[in-house]
């Protein structure tokens, strides 16, 4: 269980490091994020911020599902 979940989050920063190489923001389709191989359960740490979104830690990557009527985004955040 430990490897698959450590294999995620190698996988999840690979990917986040691919899309967003420098510091900043990044918002992708969700869809397209799960077809380059996207987990959204392989993350160790979650911070809420003032609007009340959960912001899910892949070190130096934060990253956030927004789940609206028409689309579904992956945001990602580098510090």
């Amino acid at each position: 269980l430990i490897k698959d979940f450590r294999k995620g989050i190698n996988r999840n920063y690979k990917l986040f490091n691919e899309l967003l190489p420098e510091r900043g923001h990044f918002k992708i389709d969700l869809d397209q994020a799960y077809k380059k191989g996207f987990d959204e359960g392989a993350f160790y740490g979650t911070l809420k911020n003032q609007a009340g979104e959960h912001w899910h830690k892949v070190s130096p990557y934060h990253f956030h599902l927004n789940h609206k009527e028409n689309s579904q985004t992956l945001n990602l955040y580098k510090s």
